[in-house]
């Protein structure tokens, strides 16, 4: 949605043709094309499930964050292998659910069917523990993530530095379609 307006802000502006090809165009066209694949992929993998009742079609993995005044809050839904776009691929949802002013739940739920994918793609945040799961957490959240919220005080607290850092890399992934780089300045706890 986002690349379809900024390509309706410049066909607005006059930078781009409104009816001829343009580089803006075919992103934003190609985008339009992923988010159709990932809504045939949750329709077949978690919403058919759920209408039909097959709740053990779907698998989940957690754990709580104890002990920390929650900051961050996600809801998520990303690849786990390297398909390319137009082909079948296996993915998992990631959430990060504030509790109570000391826990945060983590679920990652996969269909039963993708669960080694999955797993293996999450097994960082799952075999550590402490600051090295929170960096793994941290680090999937900014490489894949499309949606997570950082508590404004907590926000706050941080560095010019490190805001554009994790900005830069946050965007790169979407934009350039690059991972982001493993730097511990992405903790995001």
């Amino acid at each position: 949605m986002r690349l379809q307006a900024t390509l309706k802000l410049q066909i607005a502006a006059g930078k781009v043709p409104k009816d001829a090809p343009s580089p803006s165009m075919m992103e934003a066209t190609a985008h339009m094309l992923k988010a159709w694949g990932v809504w045939k992929h949750r329709l077949a993998f978690y919403d058919k499930p759920l209408v039909a009742r097959r709740f053990n079609e779907m698998l989940h993995s957690v754990f709580v964050i104890e002990g920390k005044k929650p900051t961050i809050a996600a809801s998520s839904f990303f690849s786990v292998d390297n398909k390319p776009w137009g082909k079948a691929f296996s993915a998992a949802t990631l959430n990060v659910i504030p509790l109570s002013d000391q826990f945060s739940a983590v679920i990652v739920s996969y269909p039963k069917g993708q669960s080694g994918l999955a797993r293996r793609y999450v097994a960082p945040i799952f075999t550590k523990a402490g600051d090295e799961r929170l960096f793994e957490l941290s680090y999937l959240l900014v490489d894949r993530a499309e949606n997570f919220f950082i508590s404004p005080s907590h926000l706050e607290a941080w560095s010019d530095e490190k805001r554009k850092l994790i900005e830069s890399s946050f965007v790169a992934t979407i934009v350039a379609g690059q991972p982001a780089e493993r730097d511990q300045g992405l903790m995001l706890f």
